[in-house]
């Protein structure tokens, strides 16, 4: 899987959920809730940029920042945890 060559946030948001996916199938988020409540976050961050709402996706996609911060060592590996961590701030960033 490979970012976008270009910048957009909603196809950037699905380059998330895609690395997401994968950490899942690799193990390095270790179980099945932790992965169903990271994409409840990542659908509702993806729905508020959808109906140009770029604060209320920031909102959510800072709650997933926090999940991802206290799941580390724990649900997360630390592979997990650098994936999503450092691609979901990168996008945060850029809102």
């Amino acid at each position: 899987v490979h970012p976008p060559a270009t910048f957009i946030p909603l196809v950037y948001l699905d380059y998330i959920v895609s690395l997401k996916q994968e950490a899942f199938k690799l193990g390095w988020i270790k179980n099945k809730g932790l992965e169903q409540s990271l994409d409840a976050k990542l659908d509702s961050a993806k729905a508020a940029l959808q109906r140009g709402q770029p604060k209320t996706a920031l909102n959510v996609l800072n709650a997933l920042l926090n999940e991802v911060e206290a799941q580390q060592g724990k649900g997360l590996t630390s592979e997990g945890y650098g994936l999503l961590k450092y691609n979901v701030l990168y996008l945060i960033e850029r809102l």
